[in-house]
């Protein structure tokens, strides 16, 4: 028989936790943290996504580089600003009858033939100047080989049958000019593909491989058959596209001494001037100094890879914002966002400096193209390039189910109490009244 002055359990309802108005107000807690949380969670989730300068990129279109063997621009535009760079060539003769201005109406005459060619704007003056992109030719009478020295060209009208050359010997004299400043312009695809590409610094390494460590891993991804097959079989050199050369050296001494090794370094010295994009001479020229290649030479490269840079970077920012317009997802940051700025700039700097110095224009090109670059291959780019807005439904879904289900529930089970609470309540106040009214 239990005692009647044992204590009871309180009633869960007499709880001061246990209240209806402490419950709602845990309940309304939890719904202001996640309400608070909400901004916090979008900002940090959010993809930073800037504005890239469109218009200018698209302003790129009306400018034309020429990448030396032909050019290109969108016709839509009415303004075009061309990457020229300025030549003047000072012209001396000592044959009566090729006087300066015979021969200036004569390379005029066939420049104009050849305009379709874009790069260069050539002047000609009788008079010395001096400058960047300044020439000296020097017609001899007596003399029959093309010499140049420096950024001199000494050439000669004596030929065999000199009266049916007389005519011809303009002609000769300008096509030899062009194809001393723009070498480019008749290089063929094979010459191009061998190449290397540009960059501000390369590293040169030589590698000496004997007899067993051919057999080996060393010279696996050297494309050597390939090699061979684009070079003659009589040759002991062979030069694989983009990569490097080869130099076979069959001697039976184990010792190489200075003078062994002097013809093998002047094949690699051929090689690597191809691999540079050094354009060679002429064939009816001849270089005058013991360096390995002319000035005539090196500005020629000069300006064939600021056109190219140039050429490359805007290509590579119209990818950029065509890339960024197509993917809504993709993150553009502040770091992209500069590199695209600073790109453009110096792009602008390339058409302004070219007119001055064809040196400054290749850093202001290489600078440019190294930015466009590092903006294109952005990791934080190529982080979402391939993450559509399905894979965020699949990732947030089940952690706000998890979240919002049982607070959904407690909102929805404090409204119906609510409702029946009211309810009884109105109820109890029609019986009261009732009460009242017999």
């Amino acid at each position: 028989m239990q005692n009647p002055d044992a204590e009871l359990p309180p009633n869960p309802s007499t709880l001061a936790f246990e209240s209806v108005s402490t419950r709602r107000q845990i309940i309304a807690s939890y719904w202001l943290i996640v309400i608070l949380a909400i901004p916090l969670w979008w900002k940090t989730t959010s993809i930073d996504r800037l504005a890239l300068p469109s218009s200018r990129v698209r302003s790129l279109e009306g400018k034309e580089v020429s990448r030396g063997r032909k050019a290109y621009a969108t016709k839509r535009n009415t303004y075009t600003l061309q990457l020229k760079f300025p030549v003047h060539v000072n012209v001396a003769s000592e044959v009566a009858e090729y006087s300066e201005a015979v021969l200036k109406k004569e390379f005029t005459e066939w420049m104009h033939e050849h305009a379709e060619i874009q790069g260069l704007q050539i002047g000609f003056d009788s008079v010395d100047t001096t400058g960047p992109g300044s020439y000296y030719i020097n017609i001899r009478e007596h003399a029959t080989k093309a010499l140049v020295h420096g950024r001199h060209l000494s050439i000669g009208t004596s030929n065999e049958n000199e009266e049916a050359s007389k005519s011809l010997i303009p002609l000769g004299i300008a096509d030899t000019l062009w194809k001393l400043l723009l070498p480019s312009a008749s290089q063929t695809s094979s010459e191009a593909h061998r190449i290397v590409k540009y960059s501000p610094r390369i590293r040169l390494a030589f590698t000496l491989l004997n007899e067993d460590a051919a057999a080996g891993v060393a010279a696996f991804s050297w494309d050597i058959q390939e090699a061979i097959r684009r070079s003659p079989t009589s040759s002991n050199a062979f030069l694989l596209p983009q990569w490097g050369g080869i130099v076979l050296l069959n001697r039976g001494s184990p010792h190489l001494s200075t003078h062994l090794l002097h013809s093998p370094f002047a094949t690699f010295q051929q090689q690597l001037l191809s691999l540079l994009g050094v354009p060679n001479l002429p064939p009816s020229v001849n270089s005058n100094g013991s360096e390995p290649f002319t000035d005539w030479q090196l500005d020629a490269l000069v300006r064939q890879r600021a056109r190219e840079n140039a050429a490359n970077a805007k290509e590579t920012l119209q990818s950029i914002t065509a890339l960024v317009h197509q993917i809504e997802n993709m993150p553009v940051g502040q770091d992209v966002k500069g590199d695209v700025q600073n790109a453009l700039g110096a792009l602008d700097s390339v058409f302004l400096v070219a007119k001055s110095s064809s040196t400054l224009a290749l850093q202001y090109s290489s600078e440019a193209l190294s930015l466009a670059s590092r903006a294109f291959f952005n990791p934080g780019m190529l982080a979402l390039l391939y993450f559509p807005a399905e894979h965020k439904y699949a990732v947030y879904t089940p952690l706000f189910a998890s979240v919002a289900a049982p607070l959904m529930a407690a909102v929805i089970r404090e409204l119906m109490a609510w409702k029946k609470a009211r309810k009884a309540a109105a109820a109890k106040r029609e019986s009261v009244d009732k009460v009242k009214a017999d």
